[in-house]
């Protein structure tokens, strides 16, 4: 554990030295692989699908505040859902609404998390993003991570019922977004991951103060 804590003090002063460029860079490597992950899982809309407009999205990710970012991720998601049916948009549209009333509005500062905890679960690192929030950041940082898993849980939904979605009658319209909605927030996996990522987080948020306690008893 002391390691990983002088390895954290290592990483803070490099970054306050290079702050500038990393930032700008981390922005444009987060928004590239978010935005193509993003079109991969949907692609419904042709104009939005291709390697240029994924490569001006990420450059115009890059030179704008994280928050900003989140947003035209989400508007690009909501673009792709829009061709794909009117329930995927409403559905996606809810979700996102509910994203920016429980966070944007009250605590914007690590609205990244919310980019890059879908980006590490689709590569398969579900646990690096609370670890490394555990390290660096506030136990605030678990909402932004636990609505990112809501983000992936949406995408992997909508992916998986692409056919339900587009053959709705509009009778049926409101009683299917209903289930849908259900569907989403009550994914067992999902609940499960953010279970466990919280308790990541809040060991490693702990674990500086117990080896304090340690250093101060050998004394």
């Amino acid at each position: 554990m002391t390691s990983l804590l002088e390895l954290r003090e290592d990483i803070k002063r490099l970054y306050s030295r290079y702050s500038r460029y990393i930032l700008i860079g981390a922005r444009f490597l987060l928004a590239l692989v978010a935005i193509s992950m993003a079109v991969e899982a949907t692609g419904y809309s042709s104009a939005l699908s291709g390697m240029l407009p994924t490569l001006i999205l990420a450059v115009f990710c890059a030179l704008i505040p994280a928050g900003s970012m989140c947003a035209v991720i989400a508007v690009m998601i909501l673009a792709q859902m829009y061709s794909l049916s009117l329930l995927a948009f409403a559905l996606t549209a809810v979700v996102f609404l509910l994203i920016f009333l429980l966070y944007f509005r009250f605590s914007p500062r690590d609205s990244m998390l919310i980019v890059l905890t879908p980006v590490c679960l689709r590569m398969g690192l579900p646990y690096v993003v609370p670890m490394a929030a555990g390290l660096f950041l506030t136990p605030v940082s678990a909402l932004p991570i636990a609505l990112g898993f809501v983000v992936y849980s949406l995408l992997s939904f909508v992916g998986r019922n692409e056919t339900a979605l587009v053959n709705v009658s509009g009778d049926s319209m409101a009683a299917t977004l209903q289930l849908i909605m259900q569907g989403v927030f009550a994914d067992r996996t999902m609940l499960a991951m953010i279970a466990a990522s919280a308790v990541c987080l809040i060991s490693y948020l702990t674990a500086p103060m117990t080896t304090a306690g340690a250093y101060d008893e050998m004394e």
